[in-house]
């Protein structure tokens, strides 16, 4: 590799120690040891993958993130040697060569990216690198890890935006794992959230503003599709008791509201503002303090304070 390379990684690596979002020593050597410029060669020119910028790939949907995005993951997931990982968005490869550093052995890092022409550069790249051993598949990762066999997973990480988390991952995860996704909270607010298994997660706040590339698939649609078959349930329930009542009855309008906050935080739940209003009412204090528990379509459900 160039000398200049070389120092230009370790100049972004320091500044990622620096700026505290490379907590760990693993975390610190993986990006040590991994040429990002591999990783986006022909994307942009080789000086510039280690600046701390995110990287499109190809327009709409398919980006690298920054690194101290992905430093800041990375760090949150927990990552030991040894485990076996999921990843929903291969992108480029990069990420699941880190992972594979951190965990020490490419054939325990398993990544899926819906789009087949990425995948195979994903494959190139992460063999140019010396990680052959990661298993890429093409397909939609919204319905989980193709074959059952490499199931389960101590360790999810999803690198898109979600506001909720498919079933199918959650239960690829096994009891006592961590899943780490971008969790959509408000319109143009996503933050960065830990789920361990057992419907219960807890979150930590990015310091900085964060856009990811949606999570889309197969698992997300049927999400919505089962909320929308509840609301109008919900909705056939109550048209009897709605009819007894004359159209300026205060009883009526109760009833829209009830259910114009169901769709809110229904299909909405895809906006949990509960959380989002006490995070600002408390000063955005770390979501490490909060609890947030999931139903089992992977919507959040209930929010709390976490004690002690």
């Amino acid at each position: 590799m160039p000398k200049d390379m070389e120092v230009l990684r370790r100049r972004m690596v320091e500044g990622l120690l620096q700026r505290g979002v490379i907590q760990s020593s693993p975390v610190e050597k993986a990006f040590s040891r991994i040429p990002r410029h591999i990783f986006l060669e022909g994307i942009i020119p080789a000086e510039h993958a280690y600046l701390d910028q995110a990287v499109m790939l190809k327009y709409p949907g398919s980006s690298v993130s920054q690194p101290q995005v992905i430093a800041s993951m990375l760090e949150l997931l927990l990552l030991k040697p040894g485990m076996k990982v999921l990843e929903i968005g291969t992108a480029s490869g990069y990420n699941a060569a880190l992972m594979a550093e951190i965990v020490g052995k490419a054939d325990l890092v398993f990544s899926m990216e819906k789009e087949w022409d990425l995948a195979a550069g994903a494959r190139a790249n992460l063999s140019q690198a010396g990680y052959s051993g990661v298993n890429v598949e093409a397909g939609d990762g919204t319905l989980g890890w193709p074959r059952g066999e490499d199931i389960p997973f101590q360790r999810i990480m999803i690198t898109a935006q979600t506001a909720s988390v498919p079933p199918s991952l959650l239960e690829q995860l096994e009891t006592g794992g961590k899943l780490v996704t971008p969790l959509v909270m408000s319109e143009g607010v996503t933050l960065l959230v830990r789920l361990e298994k057992g419907n219960r997660i807890l979150g930590k706040a990015f310091p900085y503003p964060v856009t990811f590339v949606p999570l889309t698939g197969e698992g997300i649609q049927r999400q919505r599709e089962n909320w929308r078959r509840k609301l109008e349930n919900l909705w056939r329930g109550i048209q009897p008791f709605c009819r007894s009542f004359p159209l300026d009855s205060p009883r009526l309008w109760g009833v829209f509201l009830f259910l114009m906050r169901e769709v809110l935080q229904g299909e909405g739940r895809e906006r949990p503002e509960g959380l989002w209003y006490k995070w600002q009412a408390e000063g955005r204090p770390s979501l490490d303090d909060w609890v947030l528990e999931f139903d089992r379509e992977g919507f959040v459900e209930a929010i709390s304070r976490q004690e002690g």
